[in-house]
C-alpha cells in the first residue's frame, strides 16, 4: 500500500512539473506573437516660394489636422500639427511583416497644397496630392520611424499657377552658363523671371523672359549667363519664377553651378531625383562617352558630350523614370583614354 502511494505521488509530481514546464514555454512563446509597432510623421510647412521644397527659412504650419488611414482607407487616428508644424503618429500597429497606411492632410479653407515632386521617401518635398491632400499608400515596417511624410501649403495671398511642370537645368561651358527650363500648361502665365543667387537663399532678378508656349504642350526655354558678370563667385544658384497677371507665382527647382576649378570629376546631387550634374575639368577640348548603368550592369542612359578646355558642367536629365537603387556613371575621355566611374544613389 505504501508503494502505491509513492508511485502515485511520483505521477502527481511528474504531472505538475510537466504542466509547469508547458506553461513556462507558453509564456516564452507568447511575446513573439505580439504585434510590433512603428511611428510615422514629420511636418506641414508654409511654402512661401511655392517651389515644392522645404527651405530653411520657411516656417511650420500649426493646428493642421492630419489623419492616418489604413489600407482600406479607414481613419484609425487623428492628430494636429504643433506650434512648429510637426506631427507624429506613435505606436502604430505594423504587424510582424509591415502594414500599409496613408496620411491625409486636411487644409483650412482657401489654402492650397504646393506642387508635389520627388518621392514619398524624400524628406524635403511635399507628399500631399495637390487635389486630395493624401500622401498615397506606403509600407510601415515593425520598429520603423518614418519621418518623411510632409505637406507644403500655399497661403491664399500667394496662390499658385496652373503650371504642371517647371524644371530648370544649368550647364557651364566656355565661360557661359546655359540655363534651360521646361514649362507645361502655361495658361494665365504672364512671364518668367530669371533669378540668381550666390548663397542659395537671397535671389536677385537678372532678366525677364516672355511666354511662347502653348497650353498643355511642354515648351523649352533657354537663357545664357556670362559667368564673368559675377567675379569671385565659386558657386551660383539659379531659379525661374513664373508670374501671372494677378502677381501669383510659382518657382522652379534651384539649379546649382560650381565654377571653382577641381582636380577630379564631381557628381551631384547624390542621391539624385530627376537629373545628374557633372563638374568636369578638361585640359583640352574633347569628347566624352557617358554611360549610366544600374548595379546589375544594365544600361539606363548613354550619350556623347562635347567639353571645352577648362571647367565644364554637364547635365544628364530625364532620369525621373529610374527606380530607386544604386547606379554607376562612367565617363570616358576619347582624347586621353581616361575613364572615370562614380557611384550614385536614387
Amino acid at each position: 500500500m505504501k508503494l502505491i502511494h509513492v508511485v502515485l505521488g511520483r505521477i502527481v509530481l511528474i504531472f505538475l512539473f510537466s504542466s509547469f514546464s508547458f506553461c513556462s514555454k507558453a509564456r516564452d512563446i507568447a511575446p513573439s506573437s505580439l504585434l510590433s509597432t512603428a511611428s510615422v510623421g514629420d511636418r506641414v510647412w508654409l511654402d512661401r516660394d511655392a517651389n515644392g521644397r522645404q527651405d530653411v527659412w520657411e516656417v511650420g504650419f500649426p493646428g493642421i489636422e492630419v489623419q492616418l488611414l489604413n489600407e482600406s482607407g479607414v481613419r484609425i487616428a487623428t492628430v494636429h500639427t504643433d506650434a512648429n508644424g510637426f506631427y507624429t503618429f506613435a505606436d502604430v500597429d505594423a504587424g510582424t511583416t509591415g502594414k500599409t497606411y496613408e496620411v491625409w492632410f486636411k487644409l483650412p479653407d482657401n489654402y492650397q497644397f504646393c506642387r508635389r515632386n520627388g518621392t514619398i521617401t524624400d524628406a524635403q518635398n511635399s507628399d500631399a496630392n495637390e487635389l486630395t491632400g493624401k500622401s498615397g499608400p506606403f509600407l510601415l515596417l515593425p520598429g520603423q520611424n518614418n519621418d518623411a511624410l510632409d505637406a507644403g501649403v500655399i497661403s491664399p495671398a500667394l496662390g499658385a499657377l496652373p503650371l504642371h511642370t517647371l524644371d530648370l537645368t544649368a550647364e557651364l561651358k566656355s565661360g557661359q552658363i546655359k540655363l534651360k527650363w521646361l514649362a507645361e500648361n502655361e495658361m494665365n502665365t504672364r512671364r518668367f523671371v530669371i533669378q540668381q543667387s550666390t548663397n542659395g537663399t537671397d535671389f536677385t532678378t537678372i532678366n525677364l523672359a516672355g511666354i511662347n508656349g502653348i497650353q498643355n504642350i511642354p515648351t523649352y526655354y533657354f537663357y545664357t549667363v556670362d559667368m564673368n558678370m559675377v567675379p569671385g563667385a565659386m558657386v551660383l544658384y539659379f531659379r525661374i519664377r513664373a508670374e501671372d497677371e494677378n502677381n501669383r507665382a510659382a518657382y522652379s527647382n534651384i539649379a546649382v553651378v560650381r565654377m571653382e576649378r577641381i582636380s577630379d570629376v564631381r557628381l551631384w546631387p547624390n542621391p539624385f531625383l530627376h537629373n545628374i550634374q557633372v563638374s568636369y575639368y578638361s585640359i583640352a577640348a574633347t569628347t566624352l562617352d557617358v554611360r549610366l548603368t544600374d548595379n546589375t550592369g544594365g544600361e539606363k542612359w548613354k550619350g556623347v558630350m562635347e567639353v571645352n578646355k577648362g571647367m565644364n558642367q554637364l547635365v544628364i536629365d530625364d532620369l525621373a523614370r529610374l527606380t530607386t537603387g544604386i547606379y554607376l556613371l562612367q565617363l570616358t575621355d576619347r582624347q586621353t583614354g581616361q575613364t572615370f566611374t562614380g557611384k550614385l544613389i536614387k
